[in-house]
């Protein structure tokens, strides 16, 4: 085959397809291209903006869809700007959320967590893997209940293991077969290992340099239930350390005393759904050795991700009763303002246990898109909640 000498039929210039290349678009079916190089690069890159271009278009219109709805359902609400709001600091209990760092001009989001992890790391690999959701980032927390279990738990997978290191073999050392089940369960061990570590040293990095307070007026001396793990409610409002629940614990430094540990993990039960699509079919080996050997491996693999799933659960009720002597001082407060919360399912235990050792009976809480009002609607319905101001911060 020789070389072939088209003009094309974008510039209508000549242009030259090697022998090579007739043979490469040949083997996949492709016809002979019509454009050049440089033309067919101008092209390819005409689509890509195209694509862009529709892609935003799409974005544009669902945001006005949803900022629409977002209208329309606030109607339903009282609403109240944060200077319209003057309330008893002593009947009130602040409940506060990633989104009051982020409003002070705080880089805490998940996705500002997740630049801080290279690219090119098994922690990055395993998150982005193995997590069985389509964007981990959006609520990481409970991203971290979603394990691909059976991407792991899987006959082919422990088998594979066992042979590469000779675990059948009746030779072999406990070593190798420690480390096949090891490797076959790597990722979730990745995660529980070095999540931990990393997500505290960017939680120790944070910063915030505003002199703005968006909130002076609303936020007085009362109590704080926190979900940050910063102690910027202090530094910004000047409220009493004595008076705030880091219910998730602080990254502050104290001289003498031992770090808290910050607790970072999806709600209970989350992981079943993967638990339960686990369908393990165990081969049949005529070697009984050789079954024994793998029959062991599925239920140390098993263990192994079972500790993946005890780290990673936010222990609610532990949580609680460490916290308990806060919750039996809210028996004045009869005002609650969330700032900043999700209001997700994860943490629903705590204002469960607000409610049963309060007297709350105004709920101010912030709103700012439609997911956000989404799930106030599903707390307010869960709980029961009457009374309900939508700030509009």
């Amino acid at each position: 085959m020789n070389d072939l000498e088209l003009k094309c039929v974008e510039c209508n210039r000549p242009f030259i397809i090697t022998a090579a290349e007739q043979e490469w678009f040949n083997s996949r079916g492709f016809d002979q291209p019509r454009r050049c190089k440089d033309c067919r690069k101008k092209r390819k890159m005409l689509r890509k903006n195209e694509q862009v271009k529709t892609d935003n278009e799409r974005l544009l219109k669902k945001k006005a869809e949803e900022n629409a709805l977002f209208a329309e359902k606030l109607k339903t609400y009282h609403l109240a700007k944060t200077n319209e709001i003057d309330l008893n600091p002593d009947k009130t209990l602040y409940i506060l959320g990633n989104g009051f760092d982020l409003m002070h001009g705080v880089h805490s989001s998940y996705r500002d967590f997740e630049k801080t992890i290279g690219k090119n790391n098994s922690l990055r690999f395993a998150l982005e893997t193995y997590l069985d959701v389509n964007d981990i980032w959006a609520d990481f927390e409970e991203a971290l209940g979603h394990l691909n279990v059976g991407m792991m738990l899987n006959a082919e997978i422990i088998d594979m293991w066992l042979d590469n290191f000779g675990a059948y073999d009746p030779g072999a050392q406990a070593a190798d077969f420690f480390a096949a089940v090891d490797t076959a369960t790597m990722p979730a061990s990745d995660i529980m290992n070095d999540l931990p570590r990393r997500f505290r040293m960017w939680v120790e990095s944070l910063k915030c340099d505003t002199d703005q307070r968006p909130l002076k007026g609303l936020i007085k001396n009362g109590k704080v239930l926190c979900f940050n793990y910063t102690e910027f409610v202090e530094d910004l409002y000047g409220i009493d350390e004595s008076n705030v629940c880091y219910i998730h614990g602080c990254r502050r430094k104290k001289k003498y005393h031992p770090k808290e540990k910050l607790i970072l993990g999806h709600r209970p039960g989350a992981e079943d759904e993967q638990w339960n699509s686990v369908n393990i079919r165990s081969p049949r080996f005529k070697n009984r050795y050789k079954q024994y050997m793998f029959d062991a491996a599925i239920e140390t693999a098993s263990r192994n991700i079972e500790w993946y799933d005890d780290a990673m659960t936010k222990k609610s009720s532990d949580i609680i009763k460490a916290h308990q002597s806060f919750f039996d001082g809210l028996a004045n407060v009869n005002n609650a303002v969330v700032i900043g919360h999700s209001l997700s399912p994860v943490d629903w235990d705590y204002f469960k246990e607000v409610i049963s050792k309060s007297s709350i009976n105004n709920w101010y809480i912030g709103c700012h898109s439609l997911h956000d009002i989404e799930n106030l609607e599903r707390i307010k319905n869960a709980m029961g909640l009457k009374n309900v101001t939508v700030i509009l911060t």
